[in-house]
């Protein structure tokens, strides 16, 4: 809430220089407090001002935090992350375009407020093999949010990729009701779905014993 992006950036990378993996500084430190300043706003007790000085400072750290982290090769694969339509909160689909990057991604990430045609448009053109968007409070019509996701996710699927949404409002949807391969409710929920989908995770290695 003081809006201390240095202390916020200090913060991160101590963790992180102390084996705190990424993935468990978004989920376990940075969203419980993203949360709390939710319901503080929701309920009248800090004004908006407040709200947006503090995003305005974690997305500067975590750019920050970016430029450190370790990233294995490329898998060869490719993702399109995006916030959807009429969605301006977008520290959670950072979160997860970085953590794919680590994952060896190639990742594109078309930031707030993306309309439903110009996803469309990118999907057709670039067949990305991984299609993650986020939906914490857009100022959408429910029936049009379903729609719009529908026809994404139809055109994913046609092609053989795979459809992830994440945040506070997809939630209170079903996956079978959107038609979308997985909702994420973390960053960590995310990734394990992807590694699952595309059988990254490391297998047991094979012992070459002769018979004797």
């Amino acid at each position: 809430l003081q809006g201390d992006r240095e202390g916020i950036e200090q913060l991160f990378i101590f963790l992180y220089k102390n084996q705190v993996p990424f993935i468990k500084i978004i989920d376990e430190v940075l969203h419980p407090a993203l949360v709390r300043i939710g319901e503080l706003w929701q309920d009248g007790t800090i004004e908006v001002n407040q709200e947006h000085r503090a995003s305005s400072a974690v997305k500067e750290a975590l750019i920050r935090l970016g430029a450190i982290l370790f990233k294995k090769k490329q898998n060869g694969l490719n993702a399109l992350c995006a916030c959807v339509e009429k969605e301006l909160h977008d520290i959670g689909i950072i979160s997860v375009s970085y953590a794919l990057e680590i994952e060896g991604w190639k990742v594109v990430n078309l930031g707030i407020n993306t309309p439903f045609e110009s996803l469309k448009t990118y999907i057709i053109e670039h067949k990305p093999n991984l299609v993650c968007l986020s939906a914490t409070a857009p100022e959408i019509d429910r029936n049009a949010f379903i729609s719009g996701i529908r026809e994404i996710s139809n055109r994913i699927h046609k092609y053989g990729g795979y459809l992830v949404i994440g945040g506070v409002y997809s939630s209170t949807f079903s996956a079978q009701e959107l038609g979308v391969d997985n909702i994420a409710y973390s960053v960590e929920d995310a990734i394990e779905f992807v590694k699952d989908a595309f059988n990254l995770k490391p297998g047991k290695k094979k012992l070459n014993i002769k018979e004797t």
